[in-house]
């Protein structure tokens, strides 16, 4: 019954990650890629999920784990660099959503 609540729960934010995945995997002969290519991208799939499990399980040994890695939060950009970069990315994919590349092809 647990797993049933789990998967419950993960689903939503899990199901997309996991079908990018094995579509990536699937599709792998049409981009040149062999099924190696496949299974790496399912394991670091299952690794990630695995790795939120057990800081879900574990909350305690996770936040001793964060603060262990603080200092190397100088390496890593800050937030507002990720939300610029999410946000041009958000931009890129309502262009090519609405087609704006082909309307503007069509004034010229």
């Amino acid at each position: 019954m647990p797993g049933a609540l789990i998967g419950t729960v993960m689903s939503p934010c899990a199901t997309p990650a996991l079908a990018a995945a094995l579509a990536l995997a699937d599709s792998g002969a049409l981009f040149g890629m062999s099924m190696f290519w496949g299974a790496t991208l399912l394991l670091a799939y299952g690794l990630g999920h695995s790795v939120l499990l057990l800081a879900g399980a574990m909350p305690s040994a996770a936040s001793v784990l964060a603060r262990r890695f603080a200092p190397l939060q100088t390496w890593i950009p800050g937030r507002r660099t990720f939300a610029l970069v999410m946000f041009a990315a958000g931009l890129w994919w309502i262009a090519h959503g609405l087609d704006l590349y082909q309307l503007r092809d069509l004034k010229s």
